[in-house]
């Protein structure tokens, strides 16, 4: 192995056994996540999603992360692709979910169960990516389907998700 070809994905000053940081939901974290936002860089109706979002979420978090090695060629590829990724899930068995491009930063993903969505690249640079999710999920638990819209944010190394 060619170890400057791995990259760590998830890394964080915060993790405890060098593998694992904890995941978090609060304010303090959520306003810092806010701030960073790249909302300058970003067209005004790009800006206008992700704030409506940020304003009206009734959810954030940081997700937890995992650190394990990776080829950053092929990390690259799956954010650049990542209908790739999802049909490997498939062919692995993992996932019945379909991610199909639509136009240039846009994808419709659906799982064939009434769960369904349309995924949006509003901004990327070297070490960011935003998206905007807009969807609804099903589950015969529920008698009226979820509906959502979603802003996640990848900033290497973490993700963070506010939803509404």
């Amino acid at each position: 192995e060619n170890p400057s070809a791995l990259l760590r994905i998830g890394a964080t000053k915060s993790s405890n056994d060098g593998n694992v940081g904890k995941g978090t939901s609060s304010s303090k974290v959520r306003n810092q996540a806010i701030e960073q936002l790249p909302l300058r860089q970003m067209t005004n109706e790009h800006r206008e999603k992700v704030s409506r979002v940020v304003k009206e979420a009734g959810f954030y978090r940081r997700l937890p992360t995992v650190v394990f090695p990776a080829e950053s060629e092929c990390y690259g590829y799956f954010l650049d692709y990542p209908e790739s990724a999802v049909s490997l899930w498939r062919a692995m068995g993992i996932s019945e979910m379909k991610l199909t491009p639509s136009t240039p930063n846009v994808y419709v993903g659906d799982v064939g169960d009434g769960t369904f969505g349309t995924l949006e690249v509003l901004y990327r640079d070297s070490e960011t990516v935003l998206v905007h999710c807009d969807g609804q999920y099903k589950s015969p638990f529920l008698k009226q389907p979820i509906k959502s819209q979603s802003v996640l944010k990848k900033t290497s190394p973490e993700w963070l998700i506010c939803s509404r």
